[in-house]
């Protein structure tokens, strides 16, 4: 209990150093700048009249009479360069001057060149007579910290102009971001972490750092250092989420101040949930980047909306990693809702591109979750996508655009598929995936009566699923081959024998011709999702397809044509 109040006592003290660093570096520099002009008068003491009468001495008192007017211009060269900068920058960059103010070496060089020339006027008051007290402090106000100053004017200035950049501004947010992230799980800090006040603290300055992060990608007009910050989101989650197992649960118990944070105004009734799951900071990050996600929908930047997406997969991976089941259900919803986003976008505009992005990244988690052997996981994730891609499905009939995106869907489901096959994942899950995968294209809400006679035959959701029949024939799973046939001859009760053999005879060519690559790119490259490398096998199916449409028609009493 003690060493919880001293830990508590030196983290309290930190902080309240941290908060005010002007008046700190104040006092520090008063402090330096005293103790100087002690071992100064301290030296003159020892070399007597050898330091009053040398050449450095004289050179320095004749140096007094116009002193004042130098460090005048060292302070209006200095300040006036400062307050136009940092001015004009912080029109573009927003909490320049937040971190301005909290820079240390900015405060530092600021109070040493006005407390320097504050300490010069002192001895300009007694010019005319200088003790073996005095020599010394005029020896080292003219002799050391005027030209001090002046040599790191310039240097200074630059350092101020390199302060403003974006990239800097990103880097140093990014970086106090991740340290107080760190600092979480340190001995000291959690026993600290007792005392309400401090954990409110840390809550608001963690929240506080993606809040700015999130108000520079509304100023930044450049999509490099934009994409810098999402970047830079996601790896302090990532960090957050690795060492949360060390953070201890007290820190999870949300403050007041740390509910009136805007990302949890509309949370309020699931205050309680967050806590147990201890998934604030999660919450929070990917909130940040849902709203990012939907601004840069608007503005057409699928580059950058893409690369919100693909953070909300590292997360999630690293969620998988360390087994943290509450996250790995965050990240499900977040990709539902990301999703949502973008089919009433794409709806609005017929613009399908981010969804495409959105599905491929949905369909690299799933599949980490097979790599961490989360079979669960892997059949939530296929459900989700597959009521999805459905609902895509229905919307094709009205958005032409969206038609290609059930493709795929039904890709990311005969990727998985293949996948689960490889890692030798229980019979009974990879039926019932592939039970998902046959009913994409077969909404109940839709009639296929009502449908063309040519959507059918030319349904390219049937190239993946005979391109995946292939995959098994190779593999030797003849029960799942055949499972996606007797799927495909549910289509003869709408079209009858011989068109279904036409809309066989189409799928075979189409499988036949094409290529591992497309001939055009893609934000995934130009890889060609309905390129098949088991086609040799085609000849097999289609006898097992013949076979099985014969004893259909045979049962049915209708002659084969």
């Amino acid at each position: 209990m003690f060493q919880d109040k001293i830990a508590a006592f030196t983290i309290s003290l930190i902080n309240t150093i941290d908060r005010h660093r002007i008046v700190t570096t104040f006092l520090l520099t008063v402090a330096a700048l005293t103790l100087a002009d002690m071992a100064a008068q301290q030296l003159e003491s020892v070399l007597g009249d050898t330091l009053a009468t040398g050449v450095i001495a004289q050179a320095a008192i004749s140096l007094m009479d116009f002193a004042p007017e130098v460090w005048i211009g060292i302070l209006a060269l200095v300040l006036g360069t400062l307050v136009i900068v940092i001015s004009i920058a912080s029109q573009s960059t927003p909490k320049l001057i937040d971190l301005y103010m909290r820079d240390w070496v900015s405060l530092i060089y600021v109070w040493f060149i006005s407390l320097s020339f504050i300490h010069n006027l002192i001895l300009q008051l007694d010019v005319g007579g200088w003790d073996i007290g005095q020599t010394s402090s005029v020896v080292l106000s003219t002799g050391v910290f005027l030209p001090l100053s002046g040599l790191l004017a310039f240097p200074y200035i630059f350092y101020i102009l390199g302060l403003t950049r974006p990239d800097y501004v990103i880097q140093r947010i990014h970086k106090d971001n991740l340290r107080q992230i760190q600092v979480l799980a340190q001995p000291m800090m959690k026993r600290a972490l007792v005392n309400p006040r401090i954990t409110a603290r840390h809550q608001v300055s963690l929240f506080g750092a993606l809040n700015q992060l999130d108000d520079l990608m509304e100023y930044l007009s450049f999509k490099e250092p934009k994409g810098r910050i999402i970047r830079a989101i996601g790896l302090a989650t990532r960090v957050f989420v690795r060492l949360k197992k060390d953070i201890p649960a007290s820190f999870f118990k949300i403050s007041a101040e740390a509910r009136d944070d805007i990302s949890f105004k509309t949370l309020v009734d699931q205050i309680d949930s967050i806590e147990a799951a201890r998934t604030l900071y999660s919450q929070k990050a990917f909130r940040v980047l849902g709203n990012a996600y939907q601004r840069f929908l608007e503005l057409g930047d699928f580059d950058m909306s893409a690369l919100c997406v693909v953070q909300v997969t590292d997360i999630g991976k690293v969620a998988l990693e360390e087994d943290d089941k509450p996250l790995v259900e965050l990240t499900f919803v977040r990709f539902n809702t990301l999703l949502r986003f973008g089919i009433k976008h794409g709806t609005r505009n017929s613009e399908a591109r981010n969804l495409y992005n959105a599905i491929a990244q949905y369909g690299a988690f799933i599949r980490a979750a097979l790599d961490h052997e989360r079979s669960e996981y892997v059949e939530q994730g296929c459900r989700y996508l597959k009521i999805y891609g459905s609902e895509i499905y229905r919307i094709s009939s009205s958005v032409r655009d969206f038609a290609f995106l059930v493709d795929v869907v039904a890709a990311e489901l005969k990727d998985i598929l293949i996948a689960t096959a490889e890692a030798d994942a229980p019979c009974e899950l990879q039926e019932r995936l592939l039970n998902l995968l046959l009913q994409l294209d077969s909404v109940p809400e839709i009639d296929k009566n009502e449908l063309q006679a040519r959507t059918i035959i030319f349904d390219r959701v049937r190239i993946l699923q005979v391109s995946l029949a292939l995959f098994y024939l190779r593999e030797d799973q003849q029960t799942f081959a055949q499972r996606i046939v007797s799927d495909i001859l549910e289509d003869f009760e709408y079209l009858g024998a011989q068109p279904l053999r036409d809309a066989m005879g189409e799928t075979t060519r189409s499988l036949e011709m094409a290529g591992p690559t497309f001939w055009e790119d893609t934000d995934r490259g130009n890889q060609n999702i309905y390129y098949s490398p088991d086609t040799k096998l085609l000849p097999v199916f289609n006898s097992m397809f013949e076979a099985a449409l014969a004893t259909l028609v045979n049962s049915k009493n209708d002659p084969v044509s």
